[in-house]
């Protein structure tokens, strides 16, 4: 399956082999900006410009948690790449990255220390860092465990 976002402010889910449309959901209130599928594909993940993270069923549609401790559009979301916890990376405006257990209602960790808008993020292979980059000029690298930064590079 292909999962695809957009300023229509839905998500929508196709067979990848037909291109037939399996699920179109009226996601958020705002442009969808990114749209992640969990390594189980159990789940699917939308951020918005409505500063929401969503949380779907990848089969239903149904709406299984929403995230709204951001205070500015939500750019990016990842999910770590193992499928034994469901931990969900968010990038954000607001110069934060947020750590996700979709087991929990409230964000795990909030990283701090970029100082324009976090733009995107991705988790290392084996889960143990997760980089970022932002406008202001850095990508990190942060130790999920801890969440801390680790590294700090200007590019």
């Amino acid at each position: 399956r292909i999962a695809s976002c957009g300023v229509d402010k839905t998500l929508q889910v196709f067979k990848a082999e037909t291109g037939e449309k399996l699920l179109e959901i009226k996601a958020h209130e705002d442009e969808v900006l990114c749209c992640a599928f969990s390594t189980d594909d159990r789940f699917i993940a939308t951020c918005s410009v409505d500063k929401k993270v969503k949380i779907w069923n990848s089969m239903t549609g149904e709406l299984v948690r929403i995230y709204d401790e951001h205070s500015e559009q939500v750019n990016c979301c990842h999910f770590a790449n193992n499928s034994q916890y469901l931990l969900l990376a968010t990038a954000s405006s607001d110069c934060f990255l947020k750590l996700w257990d979709l087991n929990q209602k409230e964000c795990r960790n909030t990283m701090f220390g970029h100082t324009n808008s976090v733009n995107h993020c991705r988790f290392s292979p084996d889960d143990k860092l997760l980089a970022s980059c932002s406008a202001d000029g850095t990508l990190k690298l942060w130790d999920v465990k801890s969440a801390n930064e680790r590294k700090s590079i200007d590019v």
